[in-house]
Order: C-alpha cells, then structure tokens, then sequence
C-alpha cells in the first residue's frame, strides 16, 4: 500500500516538474516578461 502512494507521489512531483519546465520554455520562447511564475 505504501509502495503505491509513493509511486503516486512521484508521478505527480515528475509531472509538475515537466510543466514547469515546458511552461518556463514557452516563456522564454516568446520572451514575453509580463508572465511570471508565483
């Protein structure tokens, strides 16, 4: 049961940190600084 959460967890973690980065790479792509990440 742990095993799965944890699993779970860092799917979620690795997917945020994908969006972020695809997010900051569409930024800077249309280096566009009235967008910022709060």
């Amino acid at each position: 049961m742990s095993e799965r959460i944890l699993t779970r967890t860092a799917l979620i973690s690795n997917l945020c940190e994908t969006l972020q980065t695809n997010y900051k790479k569409n930024v800077e792509s249309k280096s566009c600084p009235s967008i910022t990440i709060d």
